[in-house]
């Protein structure tokens, strides 16, 4: 199903009229020397957009983007062949990075004043999930972008360009624009497709990459899936590459290959047949006097892999729980036998034999079920005002919701708990998730509560759950849920959706009390106790004590932690300064320049040792030991509410569902 295609849509500019180094020519930074229109001439050296900013830790990997923290698995081997890992690759304007060390949420803090959509793999890296529905919304949100601040250049008396588009992108012909539309959507999906091979490539075994680089219908590695990020930036490649502390890229890598040249000459050859039937607009069409033609467009792709902070087991209290049941259901079987016709010798050995196989049935079914559905989470809420454009999906945001991400790394803490996503809380109205959609099943109102799409961003993953939710003819009402009303309402089940974590069950929800509360809590204490106030006063010293030596303890192994990245950060600018760019046959043709980041051999001596290892293991041992002891001493400044999880639960069964009907819906890239 193609999206509608408003008549003020203008993607990014396919032609080329100049060394197209990262995106179309004309725009800032298409080579060495050149930068923003207007800006300081780019010298090596200057950062452009800021050094990486390292994410925060919440129970999981850094850097919470979608799910996509944590160490890099695999990957292609320093000392071998860059074949049979899991790599991470950047295409840009015909040029692809491997074997690359940084991941989307560092990439995306770096791209300042961009657009970008995340999309991911399913069947094994042979089908896309709304791939189609994403690429409108980037080219959208670059739109409305351009949009509001040629508004706000209008109200300013700021100078406007002959020709360019006013309020909703000028009068650009529709057919023309959809043509040009269509001519976008197809490079773009002919990019995405020679990332998979080359992604299939790299992370097949060095005996089957050749088959991999041949045959489109290869599958990926067994459990392995891709996330793309298609983003839309002003930012260069050698301007990015810079600001990412990368090695200088080889000049032959800038160069325009015969077959690029032949595909910009085949989206001018399309731009002008649109241009011809919209009559006047051709500069519209061809970018000339578009409002955003000066973005480049990147892809990233890298393994999905699962957060830390998503749990795979049932809870501790559901496993007793589900023991118990099981127990009082073999009793139940021994009774009804005992009370049967027959002998007893035959009527214990029917009891034995049946108890046995149902036990055995039952562990093998549960286990089974358990290991496929059976994925939760815990979230926090925290208090904000909601998005200002939550329809678009830019870099700006994602600088933002860094400081929601960082509170939830302390809150974490104090609890001891693993929390992988923070919900935004207006004033007790539950709106999204930092990179999530929220959901919340009333039992009383027999509905699901979600916020309505003006307040949120409508993903693709949302509307696939609501496609879930009444396929399990559960009645969707969008309207923010409110937390005073949880007990009144009797919420059953909670989920979360994105595009990397589909439909994710919730286990716990946490909100931290107001400090109104907390005092309220504590006058009431306080009067209960006066009898033992003594007692508490010298224990209340105790704990103050403790806590003291705790956070002074906290603050030294914080320190220490400092120093070590720091250093850890010194001996890898210094390897980058070492490592270069390897130029390598291109699995998928000319259409694609590849360069491999081959950094030397680390020393021996910077490598840790064992001692250091077990040294390290004990101090994560004991950090969470004390986390543990601090979270329950918290947990009176917290209120929160649990929900079932277990395989047999609604919130497994609609997150199973949602599972299945993405990998039929999704959109068939390999056959």
């Amino acid at each position: 199903m193609q999206p509608s295609v408003s008549p003020s849509l203008s993607p990014p500019s396919l032609r080329r009229e100049g060394p197209p180094v990262g995106g179309p020519p004309g725009a800032p930074g298409d080579t060495l020397q050149g930068g923003p229109p207007g800006g300081p001439p780019y010298t090596e050296g200057s950062s452009v957009g800021g050094p990486p900013v390292r994410g925060p830790y919440m129970g999981g990997p850094p850097v919470r983007g979608p799910s996509l923290g944590g160490p890099p698995v695999g990957g292609p081997s320093l000392r071998g062949p860059p074949f049979g890992g899991l790599p991470r690759l950047l295409l840009c304007n015909g040029v692809a990075l491997g074997c690359l060390r940084f991941r989307r949420g560092p990439l995306l803090m770096t791209l300042r004043d961009s657009f970008y959509v995340a999309v991911r793999t399913v069947k094994g890296g042979k089908r896309l999930l709304g791939l189609e529905r994403n690429i409108h919304r980037l080219a959208a949100s670059a739109a409305a972008a351009a949009a509001r601040r040629e508004a706000a250049l209008l109200q300013q008396g700021g100078p406007q360009q002959p020709g360019a588009p006013i309020d909703n992108g000028g009068p650009l012909h529709r057919s023309a624009a959809a043509d040009f539309n269509e001519c976008f959507r197809h490079t773009l999906k002919r990019d995405i497709t020679l990332l998979l091979r080359l992604f299939k490539f790299l992370a097949a075994p060095p005996a089957a990459a050749a088959a991999a680089a041949a045959a489109d219908a290869a599958m990926l590695p067994e459990g392995t899936e891709v996330a793309l990020t298609l983003i839309l930036t002003p930012l260069g490649l050698p301007q990015l590459v810079e600001a990412l502390a990368l090695p200088t890229l080889p000049p032959g890598a800038l160069a325009a290959s015969s077959s690029s040249s032949a595909a910009a000459a085949a989206a001018d050859a399309a731009a002008d047949a649109a241009a011809a039937e919209g009559g006047n607009c051709s500069s519209a069409a061809k970018g000339d006097n578009s409002s955003f033609a000066n973005l480049k467009l990147m892809m990233l792709a890298e393994p999905l892999v699962p957060s830390s902070a998503v749990c795979c087991s049932l809870p501790p209290q559901q496993q007793q729980q589900q023991g118990q049941q099981q127990q009082q259901q073999q009793q139940q079987q021994l009774v009804s036998v005992g009370d049967s016709d027959g002998s007893p010798g035959t009527q214990k050995e029917e009891a034995s034999s049946k108890n046995s196989n149902s036990s055995s049935s039952s562990s093998n079914s549960s286990s089974s079920s358990s290991s496929s559905t059976v994925r939760w989470c815990n979230v926090l809420l925290l208090p904000h005002g909601g998005r200002q454009q939550p329809h678009e999906k830019s870099t700006d945001w994602v600088l933002e919701r860094q400081q929601l991400l960082q509170e939830a790394q302390q809150q974490a803490a104090k609890r001891g708990v693993p929390i992988e996503e923070v919900l935004l809380d207006r004033d007790g109205s539950l709106l999204e998730g930092c990179s999530s959609n929220f959901f919340v099943y009333s039992r009383a109102r027999g509905c699901v509560l979600t916020a309505p799409v003006s307040l949120c961003l409508p993903g693709v993953t949302r509307e696939l759950s609501l496609s879930v939710f009444a396929a399990l003819n559960l009645e969707t009402v969008f309207e923010a849920p409110r937390w005073r009303q949880r007990k009144d309402e009797d919420w059953a089940a909670a989920w979360i959706s994105s595009a990397s974590r589909l439909l994710l069950p919730v286990r716990t929800l946490i909100k931290p009390k107001s400090p109104l509360q907390q005092q309220q809590q504590q006058q009431q204490e306080q009067q209960q106790q006066q009898q033992q106030q003594v007692e508490q006063q010298k224990q209340e010293v105790k704990q103050q004590q403790q806590h003291l030596e705790r956070q002074q303890h906290q603050l030294e192994q914080q320190q220490q932690n400092q120093l070590e990245q720091q250093q850890q950060q010194q001996q890898q600018q210094q390897q980058q300064q070492k490592a270069a760019w390897i130029a390598v046959d291109s699995p998928v043709g000319e259409e694609v320049r590849v360069y491999l980041l081959h950094p030397d051999d680390t020393p021996p001596q910077h490598k840790p040792s064992q001692q250091q290892q077990q040294q390290q293991q004990q101090q994560q041992q004991q950090q969470q030991q004390q986390q543990q002891q601090e979270g329950e001493s918290f947990a009176a400044d917290f209120e929160e509410i649990e929900f079932d999880v277990g395989p047999d639960s609604l919130a497994a069964r609609a997150a199973q569902l949602t599972k299945e009907m993405a990998e039929a819906e999704a959109e068939i890239i390999f056959p």
